[in-house]
Order: structure tokens, then C-alpha cells, then sequence
């Protein structure tokens, strides 16, 4: 059964999760697109509720209410009341180092400046890979039948946005399954911090490019908007 969660994300949003610069539209293969676009493995909602989740491990999520949300609805272990020591952030972690909640890119960047502790940030980056899976398993599920044309499109992505040097093609090229692949892939915050920062740009770019899933889900959208 499909975990879906936070749909309220909007492509302008999801185009702008880079927050360095905005980002140009590209326009990738219109060959692959023909097959992938309406295709039953590209389901727009499912994409916005899947990157509104690793905006949140990346990040952080705005609220500790919605941090909370995500992480029941996904089965995330937290040992530590959320809470406890996020009062006054304006962004809520949910990757637990040492007795603190924080995100990705803070770890990333506490990583970065070797102050941080070598063994608890190995168990934060465990426990980031797995909170990683449970909110990537069912999309990771329903793409599997379409992962050959993801693949290629995910090569093409990275030479359009000149990022030839992504850790988003070797995990999307391991030939073994794909929790494996997210272990091999992971080794490090600087990493995983990348690997989410290109993922949500791929996925901002895939939406663009798949005009026709788009507009039934905003159809979609509509019609449960007049049924309410």
C-alpha cells in the first residue's frame, strides 16, 4: 500500500529546491519522454509527496508538526522526543546526532568542519539511510518497472545540468537492488547531502517534462476540489 503523504508541494516549489540559484528549464529526450510520460510508473502526486519528504531529511520540515507526520506515517524510530531541542529553529531535523535532531545538510556541513564526532556521525548517516529507504520504498517500487529509461534519462540529466559527476548515476546504475545500492552509494553526509540536493533537481526537471502526467494531475486536483 502507497504511503502517500504532503502533496501541497507545487512544481515552482519543487524547481527551486536548489536554493543557490534558480534553475533554467531543460528539455531532455523527447524519444524516452514518449514512453515514460503518462507511463503508470511516473505518478506526479506520488513525486511531490516523495520530495516534500526529502526536502525534510535534507533541510528540514517547517513544522514540528509536519516533521512528526512524516515520521509516523513512515515508521521513522525516534528515541528522543522531536521537540526537545528544536523550540526555536525555524527548521526541524529529524536525524538523530548524538542527543540532538538535525538535517542532512547541517551533518553535511558539521562533517565538512571534522568537528563532529567520527563514530556518532557514522550512526547519523545510519540512521539518515534508513529513515532514506522507508520514505524512497514505495516509489522506488513503482519505478522499477520503468527503470531502464530512468536510467538513461538520469544520464542525460547530468550531462543538460552539468553535474556529470553526480552520485545520483552510480546509484541509479548499480544492477543489484536498490537498498543495497543506497549503502554502497552513502559512504558520507557530503554525499547523501548531494545525492538528495541532485535528486529533488532530477525529479523538479522529470515533472516539467512529462506535460501530459502533469495536467491529469492537476485535473485530478480540480475534480476532488469540486467533489469536497
Amino acid at each position: 500500500m502507497k504511503k502517500i503523504f504532503l502533496f501541497c508541494l507545487s512544481l515552482s516549489l519543487l524547481l527551486h529546491v536548489n536554493s543557490q540559484a534558480k534553475l533554467t528549464p531543460i528539455t531532455m529526450d523527447s524519444t524516452l519522454l514518449y514512453f515514460v510520460d503518462s507511463a503508470s510508473f511516473i505518478d506526479i502526486q506520488q513525486i511531490f509527496g516523495y520530495a516534500n519528504n526529502l526536502i525534510g531529511e535534507r533541510t528540514g520540515y517547517k513544522t514540528l508538526e509536519l516533521a512528526e507526520q512524516a515520521t509516523n506515517a513512515y515508521g521513522i524510530d525516534l528515541p528522543l522526543p522531536l521537540a526537545g531541542n528544536q523550540a526555536a529553529k525555524t527548521r526541524i531535523g529529524i536525524i538523530l546526532y548524538q542527543n540532538h535532531y538535525m538535517t542532512i545538510h547541517e551533518l553535511a556541513e558539521l562533517e565538512h568542519s571534522q568537528q563532529g564526532d567520527p563514530k556518532e556521525l557514522q550512526l547519523a548517516l545510519n540512521r539518515a539511510v534508513t529513515a532514506f529507504e522507508k520514505f524512497s520504498a514505495d516509489y522506488i517500487e513503482e519505478i522499477q518497472v520503468g527503470k531502464a529509461y530512468m536510467v538513461k534519462l538520469i544520464e542525460q540529466w547530468s550531462i543538460l545540468r552539468d553535474r556529470r559527476d553526480t552520485p545520483l548515476c552510480e546509484w541509479s546504475n548499480l544492477n543489484h537492488n536498490e537498498t543495497a545500492s543506497i549503502h554502497q552509494t552513502m559512504t558520507s553526509f557530503h554525499i547523501f547531502d548531494r545525492l538528495l540536493d541532485d535528486l529533488l533537481i532530477f525529479l523538479a526537471d522529470l515533472v516539467q517534462n512529462c506535460p501530459k502526467s502533469h495536467k491529469a494531475y492537476r485535473e485530478s486536483l480540480k475534480s476532488r476540489g469540486a467533489t469536497n
